[in-house]
């Protein structure tokens, strides 16, 4: 990790896993209220920013002293938030790699069908698959 380029490398990689990560949490707390909002999207960057922080500083600050066992939750905690977001990231592109796949199809093969004789209150797969299951559960009930 002494090597700038690779501290570089990784850093990039971790902001756009966060960016792209976020936007599944924004998607998530879409229906929840402005303060809860605040909280998660707070809660979110702020340990994100200080992981960057962390692996920005870690060339130049002596962490060979400090105790090992802090240095191995530390590094443990970090590897496990950037492998968390490579996984989640992974079933998102195939979920967006689907959808597009879908409309593309939608819009070469079925064009001027766009809910023709639908009069049900009933929603896509794909708009259910995408909501909490607590919004979901509530949408049904009524």
């Amino acid at each position: 990790m002494r090597n700038p380029s690779f501290v570089w490398i990784i850093l990039v990689m971790m902001i756009l896993l966060d960016l792209y990560v976020f936007q599944a949490v924004k998607v998530i707390s879409n229906t929840a209220s402005p303060r809860t909002k605040l909280i998660i999207y707070a809660a979110y960057w702020t340990l994100s920013a200080i992981t960057i922080i962390f692996l920005l500083l870690m060339p130049y600050i002596n962490y060979d002293k400090w105790p090992r066992s802090v240095r191995t939750y530390l590094f443990a905690t970090i590897l496990g938030l950037f492998f968390a977001k490579v996984i989640a990231v992974v079933f998102f592109l195939l979920d967006d790699i689907r959808r597009l796949v879908q409309w593309a199809s939608g819009k070469m093969f079925f064009r001027n069908t766009e809910a023709e004789g639908f009069s049900g209150e009933g929603i896509s797969r794909s708009v259910f698959l995408s909501r909490p299951f607590w919004n979901t559960y509530l949408w049904f009930q009524q």
